[in-house]
């Protein structure tokens, strides 16, 4: 919280702040591994292992409450999407939520188990994959 404090000093505090509600949208220009970025454009809380280079910002007139995820995730279909953003949109499709991208080694490999339609997981006939 400090660091969010030094970058935005009139930031009001925590209970003011709108939770469950997307604010805005903003404009993804770049994902970089943190590695490759140059130290001095990194801002105070940059850890990675992405940077997320973002040049565009629009806020929306009011929050638009919904229960979200973690991690990234679909928008609801209702929500209001300004003209604004839309003028910078070929299609309805870019409002989308693509794959974060991650480092092999950051993905842990994990069996799988696969089972016919006739059996429940690690039932007789199930199959192991690996």
């Amino acid at each position: 919280m400090p660091q969010l404090r030094q970058m935005w000093p009139d930031m009001p505090s925590l209970d003011q702040l709108p939770r469950s509600s997307i604010v805005g949208f903003l404009h993804v220009a770049e994902v970089v591994p943190i590695e490759e970025f140059p130290p001095e454009r990194r801002e105070p809380g940059c850890t990675g292992p992405f940077v997320w280079v973002i040049d565009r910002a629009i806020l929306l007139e009011q929050p638009f409450h919904c229960a979200g995820a973690l991690g990234m995730w679909a928008p609801p279909k209702d929500l209001p999407v300004p003209e604004e953003v839309m003028l910078h949109c070929q299609s309805e499709a870019v409002l989308a939520v693509a794959p974060v991208p991650r480092k092999p080694a950051a993905v842990k490999a994990q069996p799988v188990m696969s089972a016919t339609d006739d059996d429940h997981e690690g039932g007789e006939g199930a199959t192991r994959l690996e």
